[in-house]
């Protein structure tokens, strides 16, 4: 299946660019992958939206396969991550005319927060010892998740606005698709170890994480101010 879907997405590029030739409405226009910003856009996402997949299914696991949680205990737990990612947003509408700064903040927030759990996730951990890592990660994300789309679509022009933002949204599902098989693939390796197999899945997630910081020097530096991009 992995072979089949290269050529079929070769195919469908094949598709789209004969189609934009032709004066036809492509699903996705060809120009956006001569655009910096637009590539860069789709690589911060894919690792962003792969590191935040996988890091929500490797820390469930290890709360109800390794600390023993209930799964209403689990989602309990999780509380302090969506209050955190509320606030994170609710931050960027303060600050986001400084645009790409703002998420390159957000991943080194997230970051700590997500190498703070390493500690707090041992065989004693309960709500109180998880939450202040888990609100900074939420925070984190938030920062990162709020001015994503309009920075990367600062770099688009106006006509390409539609299909950038359908392609960025695509790739949320792809990077979760990503993020599970990975870092469900370093969790379930590890198990066998015990306490191992989460550390090791919460540093690859960092790890990610660093990786979308790096990512987003690609990204214009301003938000999209409702003008045709340069």
């Amino acid at each position: 299946m992995m072979a089949a879907s290269v050529a079929v997405f070769t195919a469908f590029g094949w598709h789209e660019v004969r189609k934009s030739r032709s004066g036809g409405d492509p699903l996705i226009m060809p120009s956006l992958f001569r655009k910096r910003a637009f590539l860069g856009g789709m690589a911060t996402g894919t690792i962003y939206f792969a590191a935040f997949s996988g890091f929500g299914l490797v820390f469930n696991l290890h709360l109800q396969l390794g600390l023993g949680f209930s799964p209403l205990r689990a989602a309990v737990a999780g509380i302090p991550l969506s209050v955190g990612m509320g606030v994170g947003m609710g931050v960027v509408q303060a600050v986001m005319r400084h645009g790409r700064k703002v998420l390159h903040a957000g991943a080194v927030t997230m970051t700590a927060g997500v190498l703070g759990l390493v500690p707090a996730l041992d065989s004693q951990a309960g709500f109180w010892q998880l939450a202040p890592a888990l609100l900074i990660t939420g925070i984190g994300a938030g920062l990162i998740m709020g001015p994503y789309f309009d920075i990367v679509l600062a770099g688009v022009d106006p006509h390409e606005t539609g299909s950038a933002s359908g392609t960025l949204t695509t790739l949320q599902q792809v990077g979760g698709a990503l993020g599970t098989a990975v870092l469900g693939t370093v969790f379930f390796s590890g198990l066998s170890e015990g306490p191992a197999a989460i550390s090791d899945a919460l540093w690859t997630v960092a790890a990610m994480i660093a990786l979308t910081f790096l990512a987003g020097f690609l990204l214009p530096r301003h938000v999209r101010q409702g003008e045709p991009a340069s």
